[in-house]
């Protein structure tokens, strides 16, 4: 896995904790800064793989990734 990959898996699980922690509108705050900085194409995809993550059982525990 390379680095950019594994960085958005990390960010995957920051949300998963992070909406349970802080929030929807936290979480969604956060995506819309993602969307400013780096474009909708990677909010979109962050927001997509933690659906997914969340559907799966994913909590956001460190290294957790299901495939």
């Amino acid at each position: 896995m390379d680095i950019g990959e594994d960085r958005h898996r990390c960010e995957v699980r920051a949300l998963l904790v992070w909406r349970q922690e802080n929030g929807r509108q936290f979480v969604d705050e956060w995506i819309a800064a993602v969307e400013k900085s780096r474009g909708k194409a990677a909010a979109d995809k962050l927001v997509s793989d933690a659906k997914r993550q969340w559907s799966r059982g994913n909590r956001g525990k460190p290294s957790d990734w299901r495939d």
